[in-house]
Formats: C-alpha cells, structure tokens, sequence
C-alpha cells in the first residue's frame, strides 16, 4: 500500500530541524516560509519573515520571500515597494530572474500591465524557450487588448509542451490561446486550441462560452447550439453577461434551422 506524502509538509519539518541547528539562518527561514506558503499557511509565514528581517533587514532572499507571500495574500501593494526598493538598491537583486519574475507579476495583481509586461519581455529575451514565461508576457499582453502579438505567443508557448511543469499547466495554457485567439478574430486557432486543451483539461464555462462563439462565427450553428447549452449548464448564474448573450443567440439559431 502506498503511503502519500506532503512534500511541503516534509520540507517545512526539514526546514525546521535545520533552523533548530543553525537559528536564523536565512536561506533556511526563507525556505521555510516558502514551504509554509505552499501549504497556504501564509500568516505564519509572514511572522516567521518579518521577525528574521528585524535581524537581517536588507537580506534579499528573506525580502524576496516576503513579497511572494504578500503576494499569495493578496497584498501586493504593500509587496511591490519592497521589491522595487531592493531592485534599487542591491544590483544582484535587480539582475536576479526570480526576484524580476515575482516583481512582474505582483504588477500584474494590481492590474498594472504596463509595468510587467517590459519586465516579462526581458525575461522572454534571456530565456525564449520557456513557455510559462511567454505564457506570462501573452497574458499581460491580453489584458492591455494586444491580442495579435499574444496569439503568436501563445501559439508558440503551447507548441513547446515538454516546456511546462504539468499536463494541466500546458492546457491552461492552450485555454489562454483560445480566449487571445477568440479576440483576435481568429475562431479556428481558438476551436483548435480547445481541442487540445481538452485533452488534459474538462470543460470549464469559460472554455464552453469560447468554443460556443467560435462555432457561432464560422456559421456551424449546431455546435454552436450544442455548446451554449452546455455552457449554460455549467454556468448557475456566475456568468450573467455572458449567460444573457447565450439565451440571446440560441432564440436567434431556432430561426436558423
């Protein structure tokens, strides 16, 4: 019988051996919250590093790995200050990926795209065959309606499947190309796009919605029919502009049998 394991579990008890050992050790209290981050015990993550700061006030990983859990808290506004302080201040800091990457994205929690998407660009440059990254820049790309140069993007990032930490990671990614793909006038890249995110993904109202619209542009209104249906099965009210549109459109294709 196999016996699951947590691995952040184990990892946050191995951290804690080690810091029984060697007290305030950052690179372990920063590993530390990590693990805790991941368990989701996130306030407890943030005491450990903000008493550690009160020692080592200016020690990146520990700044780093505050910001990353304000992140997951959902406070970036009081993250990004701090990591644009220490981008500023410490030149290793501001030529670290990690630490641009966490920056970018606490940008993109605060809506501001145009502020992550240079960042991403740099990242995309010194790394273009990682696909999450380009999944990221296409993302930012998205929200500020360019929904051209993310199609390409994403085309690029989904053919590059081995690239992503999972199966599901690649399908959301697929997903993202579809909704750039729908925007962008482009209903067959968004249909196929569907098709092979629903090989490691199920169907999703969102995903639903985009297959239904693409079907209803290309005129095959069956499909079209089949699939706002089965949208607004899944939907339950989440949707209720998009739920509104798809009442709308199948009273219109009964007239287009």
């Amino acid at each position: 019988m196999s016996t699951y394991t947590n691995p952040a579990l184990e990892a946050e008890l191995a951290y804690r051996r080690l810091l029984a050992v060697t007290p305030n050790n950052p690179d372990a209290v920063a590993s530390l919250a990590h693990a805790l981050t991941a368990q989701g015990k996130t306030a407890e993550a943030e005491a450990l590093l903000t008493t550690a700061l009160k020692a080592s006030p200016a020690d990146p990983r520990l700044l780093s790995q505050l910001a990353a859990v304000y992140g997951a808290e959902g406070k970036p506004e009081q993250a990004i200050p701090m990591i644009e302080q220490l981008r500023t201040t410490d030149p290793s800091a501001a030529s670290n990926p990690a630490i641009t990457r966490l920056l970018a994205h606490l940008y993109t929690l605060t809506g501001d795209n145009a502020k992550a998407e240079p960042l991403f660009r740099t990242l995309v440059s010194q790394n273009p065959k990682d696909p999450t990254l380009l999944d990221d820049l296409a993302s930012s790309l998205v929200e500020q309606q360019n929904f051209a140069e993310a199609q390409t993007l994403l085309t690029k990032a989904v053919s590059m499947r081995s690239g992503f930490p999972s199966d599901s990671a690649w399908g959301e990614a697929a997903g993202h190309l579809a909704f750039a793909a729908s925007r962008n006038h482009d209903p067959n890249m968004a249909l196929q796009a569907l098709t092979e995110r629903a090989t490691v993904l199920p169907n999703s109202p969102a995903s639903l919605f985009l297959e239904a619209t693409a079907h209803d542009a290309l005129h095959q209104y069956k499909d079209a029919e089949r699939a706002y249906r089965a949208f607004l099965t899944l939907a339950g009210g989440k949707y209720p502009d998009q739920e509104f549109q798809a009442r709308h459109r199948l009273i219109a294709l009964e007239h287009e049998r």
